[in-house]
């Protein structure tokens, strides 16, 4: 998810930069504007219907998810 943020600033800052604005004012604005939350209430309910895979252990089923 880091990784995403971070491309998708830096595509962001060069196309502002390609439309006239400084290098410094596009980075801040890309990063002012793109970001990310985790929603680990959705990530839990998610987890609650994760299946085992046949012959899982409990502790292999988490490792996987």
């Amino acid at each position: 998810m880091i990784k995403i943020v971070q491309e998708s600033r830096k595509e962001m800052a060069g196309k502002l930069i390609k439309q006239g604005m400084s290098e410094d004012e596009a980075k801040e604005k890309a990063a002012t504007h793109i970001r990310a939350t985790l929603d680990t209430g959705h990530l839990n309910n998610w987890r609650q219907h994760f299946q085992a895979k046949e012959g899982e252990s409990e502790k292999q089923v988490d490792a996987r998810f």
